[in-house]
């Protein structure tokens, strides 16, 4: 004689609780494998960030060093200027050196005779680029040796 279960609802719900726990466990396997895989990429794209910084920080002070240059740039030729001004008010003076020290200006140079030297700082005195202009050594073996100081206005 065959045995009848009277519990056929109980042996279905059983069946299907296996398989949701499946089908759960398969999805909590493709979740960590998922959670794994993103890992990996937040970690590949935090290396590239840190590269990209490095590389960002790089052209930020090649930038800043440009804007550096140019501004060194706009000031030479200003410096230049004032040299071919300095050159075209000497009559019989003879420049042994020019100093440019921030926004000072240090002429070293030489002549004949005291009347030069004082035509001299007088064309300077006139000329716009110069202020304050003093003569602070001035001494005399065969010629007049002499050095100013000057501030130069901008």
């Amino acid at each position: 004689m065959p045995v009848i279960f009277k519990e056929k609802n109980f042996d279905r719900t059983l069946i299907l609780i296996k398989y949701f726990l499946v089908i759960i466990l398969v999805l909590l396997i493709a979740l960590i494998i998922v959670n794994y895989n993103l890992k990996n990429k937040n970690n590949i794209y935090q290396s590239k960030l840190e590269q990209l910084k490095k590389e960002a920080d790089k052209y930020f002070y090649l930038n800043k060093e440009k804007s550096k240059n140019k501004n060194q740039q706009n000031i030479t030729p200003k410096k230049y200027i004032l040299l071919k001004t300095l050159a075209a008010n000497t009559e019989n003076v003879i420049f042994n050196s020019v100093y440019f020290k921030n926004n000072k200006i240090i002429l070293n140079a030489e002549s004949e005779n005291q009347k030069n030297i004082f035509r001299f700082i007088e064309h300077l005195k006139t000329n716009n680029n110069l202020t304050n202009i003093n003569l602070v050594k001035i001494r005399q073996n065969n010629k007049y040796f002499f050095q100013l100081e000057a501030n130069i206005s901008r």
